[in-house]
């Protein structure tokens, strides 16, 4: 029947040993015959495995073996640890891992499923994500979960969200560098080292120019990113279309653009920007200064995000979003919602969050607990899943919040990894980690 391949990215930093091996038994008992393989556009609707076996063995001889594969720079993440065990993951280099993979399982935060993105954005398979991270806007499956995930990803019963991406190109001095982001791109002054000077041609046409602290260009998913905390615009998912956005403008355009999915853009730096950074997807990639030339265009569908319920990913987003505009830190959240479960969480956790002066420690919750995350200042504080209802007796709720809904924020923006490729980037650092949050 054929092998189903599946490229596992960990997390830079966290253990996923409990993921490789729920991962490593679903292996163990291979998969219906009739999984998709990657790239099959259109994949998902309910259809049940092993449909019409009737017997074990006819159900077991249509069920395809597993294949787990990792990027041999990923051999200490994946492995089996002290235990002496076979991991179960095979070790390629990259360029096999690309060309081997149906699946890609993301086991991190919104960092490491941008960067799995990116790695298999040459030929777009399906990409699961697993959280591990402190945000999780992009990512929809909890570690706890992801058995079920694995068996109704095999029983077909999923969609694809597909991903638009910006390519860039940055030419200095006769060099040329390629890069891809599925968030956004800037231009960004170095503090104490003036400002971001740049025309804006589109299509060969003089569009303006730029002076300003930075400029932003985002994706439809990515407007939710940097481009919003700029004050930008927010554009739904559905929308392909590449969004530029001044960073405290000084003078020429202050105000957003939106450009079509077929129009090719381009700054040309000019000679008051003494020093400033190229950030693909948060992370700084090369240096920008007077003369070079960044290149834009969009291109579509280059990633595909397996989803399970996106009605419920979506209802989380806009929640999630929602807070941004919470003028409050993440200890005065925690008075939002009602006493009983704020004196449950601070029960749980007063060994665990100094932040709120609960103890030493990281916080920290029993696993498989159910849990809302409330981040307001790029941390996660944990609260117990349940809906809060507006009409609470002791009126300590604003809202009524979705079961299940995680509430968390990315206010804490910056900090870059020198290199784009690696698809292992840390989460926690990324500040265009607002993906995909429907307007």
């Amino acid at each position: 029947m054929g092998t189903f391949t599946v490229g596992l990215v960990p997390h830079p930093t966290k253990s996923v040993r409990e993921s490789i091996d729920i991962l490593c038994a679903w292996k163990a008992a291979g998969v219906p015959g009739s999984v998709p393989h990657g790239g099959a556009a259109g994949v998902g609707g309910a259809s049940g495995a092993g449909a019409g076996a009737g017997t074990g063995d006819a159900d077991a001889a249509a069920r395809k073996q597993v294949s787990l594969v990792a990027r041999a720079s990923d051999a200490d993440r994946v492995s089996a640890g002290d235990g002496g065990r076979d991991s179960g993951v095979e070790l390629v280099d990259e360029a096999t891992f690309r060309d081997r993979v149906d699946v890609v399982v993301a086991l991190g935060g919104d960092g490491t499923m941008l960067g799995a993105m990116r790695l298999v954005a040459g030929r777009p398979v399906p990409v699961l994500g697993v959280n591990y991270g402190n945000v999780g806007f992009l990512v929809e499956v909890e570690p706890a979960e992801l058995t079920d995930a694995l068996e109704r990803m095999s029983e077909k019963r999923f969609s694809l969200e597909p991903h638009h991406a910006i390519e860039v190109v940055h030419t200095t001095s006769g060099s040329e560098s390629r890069y891809l982001a599925f968030n956004d791109v800037s231009i960004a002054r170095r503090p104490g080292e003036g400002v971001v000077t740049a025309d804006l041609v589109v299509d060969e046409t003089p569009y303006g120019y730029y002076k300003a602290d930075a400029i932003i260009a985002a994706t439809s998913a990515g407007s939710t990113a940097y481009n919003y905390a700029a004050g930008g615009p927010v554009l739904s998912p559905a929308v392909a279309a590449t969004l530029i956005t001044p960073v405290a403008p000084m003078s020429g355009i202050d105000r957003s653009v939106v450009l079509g999915p077929g129009e090719a853009l381009r700054f040309q730096i000019g000679a008051g920007t003494q020093s400033a950074g190229l950030e693909v997807d948060g992370r700084v990639v090369a240096d920008v200064s007077a003369g070079c030339v960044v290149s834009m265009r969009l291109r579509r569908e280059a990633g595909q995000v397996i989803r399970f319920d996106a009605g419920r990913h979506q209802t989380k987003g806009r929640l999630k979003l929602s807070l941004l505009d919470l003028p409050l830190r993440e200890d005065q959240l925690l008075e939002l919602v009602p006493s009983d479960v704020r004196a449950r969480f601070k029960a749980r956790t007063a060994h665990k969050r100094p932040s709120l002066g609960l103890g030493p420690g990281p916080l920290a919750v029993p696993e498989g607990d159910p849990v809302v995350g409330l981040d307001a200042r790029g941390d996660d504080v944990e609260l117990d899943d349940q809906v809060v209802d507006e009409s609470t007796a002791d009126g300590d709720a604003t809202g009524a919040l979705d079961e299940g809904a995680a509430l968390d924020d990315t206010a804490t923006r910056g900090g870059a990894a020198p290199d784009l490729e690696d698809a292992s980037d840390p989460d926690d650092i990324d500040r265009a980690s607002h993906a995909h949050v429907p307007s």
